[in-house]
């Protein structure tokens, strides 16, 4: 059986045997060359936070919520950034092949042990936890507006936009 574990699809782990295969994509095995993309988003979510906080039209228009919501993705992205690194240290796949059991249990409904994630490093609980919260928080946010895609907006007429006549000045 193939596990892709948390680096993402070019990184797999046999859970048989637990031998590591090499990536068949264009990332190397090389955990600097994986943290390209997610440190351009990195930089992405930054621009907009500052964007965010310093603009006084888009200030005006977020509510606290919307700020807590950006901020809590920001520290979800770094705390999957240092994951990257902190998965260098066990390139067996032990932690992955945990983590994996972890999320299988989850998504089935089997029983959950908090116990079974004791031993892992800590920046893989925050993950968790937080990625926990970022649901909590959904429904209560404008994240919850992913749901609700303007999807008929494709099948309406058209729209007739007409200009207004310009007042002449006397």
């Amino acid at each position: 059986t193939m596990l892709v574990d948390a680096l993402g699809p070019a990184h797999y782990a046999d859970t048989d045997t637990g031998e590591r295969h090499a990536p068949t994509t264009i990332l190397d095995d090389c955990p600097a060359q994986r943290a390209i993309l997610p440190l351009l988003l990195l930089i992405g979510l930054t621009l907009l936070i500052h964007r965010r906080l310093t603009d006084p039209r888009i200030r005006a228009t977020s509510t606290k919520m919307d700020i807590f919501v950006v901020l809590l993705i920001w520290v979800q992205l770094v705390l999957g950034l240092y994951s990257i690194y902190a998965s260098s240290h066990h390139l067996d796949g032990s932690v992955m092949l945990v983590l994996a059991e972890y999320c299988q249990r989850l998504v089935t409904f089997r029983g959950l042990d908090v116990n079974y994630l004791a031993d892992l490093p800590w920046v893989y609980k925050a993950h968790l936890v937080l990625g926990f919260t970022i649901f909590l928080v959904f429904p209560f946010s404008r994240l919850v507006h992913i749901w609700s895609a303007p999807v008929f907006y494709v099948l309406r007429p058209y729209q007739i936009v007409r200009r207004r006549a310009a007042k002449k000045v006397a």
